[in-house]
């Protein structure tokens, strides 16, 4: 039972003092002596009560009778009744809430009671207490119904798919959101009250905010309704669109405005769908000519090369001339490296994509790392009859990504190489200690400049479709940016003054967290060095031995067999496929010939089907390990090999 007391005041009242005004009363009024019994009532109080005065004088402050409770239904107290408490303390006590159940009619009433105790003139101990007591049933029976509706609206709010919100009108305050506005926003429904008059303004996209803003403004100026669009961005970034309508009401009772309230509906699919978007519909057409351009330009670069390789091999189970068999056998490895290469580069944009690129920086050198690639530039720029000039200034060994730079360069040439039909290209490479610049200027026909924003999507060309002029799938560039990006690099694109077009590339140094010792460059220059080779299939092992006749290569099939070769033999090489077929894990091999003594160091090239950059979770001394992807050339195996015996031919 809670009772509110208040200052220790004294009067000097007696009951002859107000015996008119107490007998005639409306208000129940009662007194209570010193010991807490009643000594006197009025008839409102009796009526009150349901006793008679004469049943009334003598009792206790809370009779059995009654069945006194407090609000929260526990049993009532006499000793908390208000008036043993103003006794017991010589303090008012006000509206104390008691529950009884009248003895005649046998229904509960519920009463509000004061209490002020009386004292002598000298004496500091009240001698009686004077108490007024008012029925406050319906009035409570009335504020329960309030209460039960708004429990009622608010769970019939919370269960709307609108956005719900209330502010005090005057103030800007928040009083209520629903549970579909946090749903809506991304955010707990709590955090709208941290800030609320301001809260929401953070999820209004830059581009509409001045106009919502001015909208709430009006509303609240004015307290007309207002409807207004803009595109809400969740806190998890994504962008919906939603319509907000405001409006103001007030409550039975009062007058004037009282509060501002706003229905937020999520309208992103009617706005997508809509017929009137033209955007939307710009980005349909847009979607659909790529979708279209893919599905023919994919069709056309596998397809082209599977017909002459099944061709071909048609051929060569013919009898035919020794020239003409060496004619076919160049036609199916031209037509197989083209397909590699169209796999290769989608494999290694959906990597980038699936930002899984391996970076993990050591010591290489600048000039070897991309040899292999200008050679290959020289080749085919001859093929088309037109120059290749490259120049190279600044330092060469350097803390990089092994395999980034030759694939950046590889991307670049190939695209100047294809968009060039008289003139040339020129290669400008330049490294100092904090970054490498590369510029590639061509003499092609030059990019439209209204595809220059699209030069850098993936499945875009200048040309696009069944009548496209050029070969490729359009993935070059795109694959590029993405390094770069991954790196915090940058690559611009320019016209030039021969109309043809210039890629400047800005690419940053790692910051060396540990040194690496340069003399594995220069004490690994042998050439008749041992290698045990971990591979399962006769081809694949036919293949390595024929590309490195110049070393000693020892087999082994098993995981046995591996680990006893190591135990025996200290191997200068070792070639491992990461999935070699009846072994199980060959990283788990690696980790395992890592903990011999002796192959601590020792120079690993790991093989895989997998794109290089799939192999970013292999953490097995990475300055130490070089990694080759199938299919592989003799060229790159010989340069991976290259990266630990640098004179190896």
């Amino acid at each position: 039972m809670s009772a509110e007391t208040q200052g220790s005041r004294k009067p000097n009242y007696t009951v002859s003092s107000f015996s008119g005004l107490f007998t005639q009363s409306l208000i129940a009024v009662m007194y209570h002596d010193a010991d807490g019994k009643v000594a006197a009532v009025n008839q409102a109080a009796c009526e009150l009560l349901g006793l008679c005065g004469d049943e009334l004088i003598g009792k206790d402050s809370l009779n059995t009778e009654w069945r006194g409770i407090q609000p929260d239904g526990m049993e009532s107290v006499a000793l908390d009744y208000s008036a043993k408490v103003a006794l017991r303390s010589g303090q008012i006590v006000q509206n104390q809430i008691i529950g009884i159940y009248h003895p005649i009619t046998n229904q509960q009433r519920w009463i509000s009671v004061n209490s002020v105790p009386e004292f002598r003139e000298g004496e500091i101990k009240p001698f009686q207490v004077f108490s007024t007591l008012t029925d406050i049933t319906e009035e409570r029976r009335l504020r329960q119904q309030l209460s039960e509706s708004q429990e009622n609206f608010t769970s019939f709010l919370n269960n709307l798919d609108q956005g719900v919100w209330i502010r005090d009108f005057k103030s800007g305050q928040l009083i209520f959101v629903n549970d579909a506005i946090g749903n809506l926003y991304g955010s707990p429904k709590e955090d709208f009250f941290e800030d609320s008059s301001r809260f929401y303004e953070k999820f209004i996209h830059p581009v509409d905010r001045s106009e919502v803003l001015n909208a709430h403004k009006i509303h609240l100026e004015t307290g007309d309704d207002h409807e207004v669009k803009w595109r809400l961005v969740r806190s998890d970034g994504q962008i919906r669109s939603v319509k907000v309508r405001m409006f103001t009401f007030t409550l039975p009772g009062t007058s004037g405005i009282v509060y501002s309230a706003g229905l937020t509906s999520d309208s992103t699919e009617a706005y997508l769908s809509s017929e009137g978007n033209q955007l939307n519909r710009l980005k349909s057409d847009e979607f659909n000519k790529l979708t279209s351009n893919l599905l023919s330009t994919i069709s056309h670069e596998f397809r082209t090369p599977i017909t002459g390789i099944i061709g071909f091999s048609k051929l060569l189970q013919e009898p035919v001339t020794e020239e003409e068999r060496h004619e076919f056998a160049r036609h199916i490895e031209k037509s197989t490296y083209k397909l590699y290469k169209t796999l290769e580069s989608i494999l290694d944009y959906s990597v980038l994509d699936a930002k899984k690129v391996d970076l993990s920086p050591a010591i290489i050198s600048i000039q070897e790392s991309v040899r292999m690639v200008l050679e290959r530039t020289e080749i085919l720029a001859q093929e088309k009859g037109i120059y290749f000039q490259h120049s190279f200034c600044g330092a060469d060994n350097m803390y990089f990504y092994p395999n980034l730079l030759d694939t950046l360069l590889k991307y670049v040439l190939d695209n100047a190489v294809k968009f060039t039909v008289d003139g040339g290209i020129r290669l400008v490479s330049k490294v100092n200690e904090h970054r490498i610049q590369i510029e590639v200027h061509d003499t092609g026909r030059g990019i439209a400049t209204d595809l220059i924003p699209f030069v850098f999507d993936p499945f875009r060309q200048g040309s696009e479709g069944v009548a496209r002029l050029y070969e490729g799938i359009g993935m070059g560039l795109a694959i590029v940016k993405r390094i770069l990006d991954s790196i915090q690099g940058e690559i611009t694109l320019m016209t030039n003054d021969h109309g043809g077009s210039s890629f400047y590339l800005d690419i940053p140094l790692p910051v060396k967290q540990e040194d690496v010792s340069l003399s594995a460059l220069a004490d690994q220059d042998r050439q008749g060095f041992s290698v045990l080779y971990v591979e399962n299939n006769l081809t694949m092992q036919l293949v390595v031995k024929s590309i490195l006749k110049n070393a000693k290569i020892d087999f082994a099939k098993q995981v046995e067999q591996a680990l006893e070769a190591v135990k025996k033999t200290q191997y200068d090489l070792i070639l491992l496929d990461v999935n070699p077929g009846q072994i199980d894990d060959g990283i788990q091999l690696l980790r395992k010939i890592r903990e011999t003594p002796g192959y601590t160091e020792t120079p690993v090239v790991m093989i895989s089907a997998y794109s290089v950059n799939q192999l970013d979770e292999v953490k097995v001394n990475l300055h130490q390990v070089q990694y080759l992807s199938k299919p592989f050339s003799e060229k790159l195996l010989k340069t991976a090999v290259r990266q630990f015996f640098p004179d190896f031919n």
